[in-house]
């Protein structure tokens, strides 16, 4: 694995950061230049699984159309760094993950916490078991099937439940999270949906999702501009000890 960072990082935490960067692997990347071109030139001559570690001042997502029927004409991603054959950057053929940091009101006690999460999974193997599944009301059907696919244990349907009545019991210790509710980039909320009413499903909750991976439907579920670990159910959930939150 190769990991690709920028100068941008010592910048914000200090030439010390590069030290706990390299708990994960030391063949670590800092690049003095982080346009996204450069970056994915770069990227494209490496022959190995990339982790790109920092958001997108560090270095940046690629800007694609959105290939869609949606009002966003355009769509951040790192999926063009993941793609060296396929010209719309659609189809990717390398392994590309991203561990982000805060945008706003940076700290490093958020990396050295969340490279120490990652690291107990690399060493060993997370207790927790089962499945979360949330979803708004108006999507019941799907999370219907996804229940019975994956012999999930328990379903969450926002509304009736919201942020305020769902017990942290229900998230706490599970190994995967399924999420199917509405997002914003207004808000770091999730929401749910019954006809016109939107009540808040999830917020962001330190020590929620530790150690299990999250799957996020939401629109704007891993919004990261702009965003501190107060402000983002994703940078929250790594701070806490997620092991991953794949999201859009």
């Amino acid at each position: 694995m190769r990991i690709i960072t920028s100068t941008r990082i010592t910048e914000k935490y200090g030439p010390g950061v590069l030290d706990i960067i390299k708990k994960l692997g030391p063949d670590v990347d800092v690049l003095d230049r982080y346009d996204f071109n450069h970056v994915k030139c770069h990227i494209d001559d490496i022959n190995d699984d990339i982790l790109i570690f920092g958001g997108p001042d560090v270095i940046p997502f690629g800007i694609m159309a959105n290939p869609a029927s949606d009002p966003d004409t355009e769509v951040q991603t790192d999926n063009p760094y993941a793609c060296t054959k396929d010209p719309t950057y659609l189809i990717p053929d390398k392994v590309v993950g991203r561990l982000p940091d805060e945008q706003l009101n940076w700290n490093i006690d958020f990396i050295q916490a969340m490279v120490d999460h990652q690291l107990e999974f690399v060493t060993g193997k997370s207790p927790n078991k089962q499945w979360f599944n949330i979803v708004a009301s108006v999507w019941k059907g799907i999370s219907d099937y996804m229940h019975q696919a994956f012999k999930m244990t328990t379903q969450n349907v926002v509304p009736p439940t919201t942020s305020d009545t769902l017990p942290s019991n229900e998230y706490d210790g599970k190994l995967f999270s399924y999420i199917n509710l509405h997002g914003t980039k207004q808000t770091p909320y999730y929401y749910g949906q019954q006809g016109g009413n939107y009540p808040v499903g999830l917020k962001p909750v330190h020590g929620a999702f530790k150690g299990g991976l999250v799957f996020a439907e939401s629109c704007y579920g891993s919004y990261l501009n702009g965003r501190d670990r107060t402000m983002s159910i994703p940078l929250m959930a790594l701070f806490s000890g997620c092991i991953g939150f794949v999201g859009s």
